[in-house]
Parts: C-alpha cells; sequence; structure tokens
C-alpha cells in the first residue's frame, strides 16, 4: 500500500495538505499491516514521470504510479476547507485496475489545533 500526496482543494491547504498526508503515514508505519513506500523514492518516480500532484487524482493516472511503485492498493486524498474546519476525501484504488475498492468522508475540527 502506498499513501500518496494529499492533493490541495485550493492552494492556500498545501501545508495542511501536506500535515494531514503525513499523519496518515504516520498511522500506516505505525500499523503491523501495511509496507508503506519511502518517501524519497516516491518523490523520485514522480519527478521522473513528471507529474503534477492535481494529475494524480485521476485514479488511472495513480495507478500508473502505483505500478512503478510496486504497490497493490494506493490511498490518495484531497483536502477540502469547511466553516469549521477541514474534510478530506480519501480513496483506496487497486492499481492493477485502476477500480477505486472505497471512498470515505473524514471530517476534522478546526478546535484540534492543527
Amino acid at each position: 500500500m502506498t499513501v500518496l500526496p494529499f492533493e490541495a482543494g485550493e492552494a492556500a491547504l498545501a501545508s495542511q495538505s501536506e500535515y494531514f498526508s503525513e499523519q496518515s503515514v504516520l498511522a500506516m508505519a505505525q500499523s503491523r499491516f501495511y509496507k508503506l513506500l519511502e518517501r524519497e523514492r516516491l518523490q523520485k518516480v514522480l519527478a521522473e514521470l513528471e507529474f503534477q500532484l492535481s494529475d494524480l487524482a485521476d485514479e488511472g493516472k495513480a495507478a500508473r504510479v502505483g505500478k512503478l511503485l510496486g504497490a497493490e492498493v494506493l490511498v490518495l486524498g484531497k483536502v477540502y476547507a469547511v466553516k469549521n474546519g477541514y474534510e478530506i476525501f480519501i480513496k483506496l484504488v487497486w492499481v492493477e485496475t485502476a477500480e477505486i475498492l472505497a471512498v470515505t468522508k473524514v471530517k476534522i475540527d478546526r478546535a484540534l489545533g492543527l
């Protein structure tokens, strides 16, 4: 499983998107059920393919990245600002077929002090 950097719904959310991406990677790394790809390797692949992060929201393009990374499943996310916090739409994508396995929405209250 590979967690790709979360996309920002707007440019002003770039730092929050990076933060939520890092938190997701940390949570997955602490689980014994997942093997994560090192971020450095992911950055090299992204540079090699000359992808912009917004292009990775397309499941087909993300699946191509996943194949190069040797991942079976990708975790994609997009962060939006809402009135009292953030909403993150997360997708699990099966790399072999680019099929969306699951979609969920995470709501985060600003009162958490992020």
